[in-house]
């Protein structure tokens, strides 16, 4: 693969991993109540991931040695890692942020633990923080989803990139 486009495969990635793990962060860091779910936890990771992958791949661009198997064997585990949390990212947050109730009528909003900021138990009733903004944590969980499908696009790109690469002998 040309360098150029390697670079900027791997200068993307590095940019949706930024975007992944600030959006992933703050929707860990703003919950009311409890610990975050597990979902929002593993995006968190794979911002992570998206990060250390793609400056190893950068570092692949200048050491010979990273290149190859290695650095094949780590854009298709950052893939599958993606690709996962993705589904899992998209399958639990609401499809619409909207309402046009109040927010306690909201239950879409309301009854998902990624948007509602957490559950609490007062007087034998779950209630969720009123003054948590359920529609900004929903726009930020669909912007985060959206940037996990872009970077596993980016990623899937090096990923055939290192493959045809390797089967060659390195990146050209």
């Amino acid at each position: 693969m040309p360098e150029i486009i390697n670079l900027a495969l791997r200068g993307a990635q590095i940019f949706f991993g930024i975007l992944i793990l600030g959006l992933s962060g703050h929707l860990v860091a703003s919950q009311r109540y409890g610990g975050a779910p597990a979902t929002t936890n593993y995006e968190v990771f794979v911002g992570i991931l998206c990060l250390l992958v793609a400056l190893i791949g950068v570092a692949a661009s200048f050491i010979s040695a990273i290149g190859g198997v290695i650095l094949f064997a780590l854009d298709a585990l950052t893939c599958l890692f993606l690709f996962a949390g993705g589904v899992a990212f998209a399958a639990r947050i609401p499809l619409h942020c909207g309402c046009n109730q109040p927010h306690s009528q909201c239950t879409h909003l309301t009854n998902n633990n990624i948007v509602n900021g957490g559950v609490t138990t007062v007087d034998g009733h779950h209630v969720v923080d009123p003054n948590v903004n359920r529609v900004d944590r929903c726009r930020q969980a669909q912007a985060d989803t959206a940037f996990i499908w872009f970077a596993w696009a980016a990623f899937v790109a090096t990923a055939l990139f290192s493959f045809l690469a390797w089967r060659r002998g390195g990146i050209k």
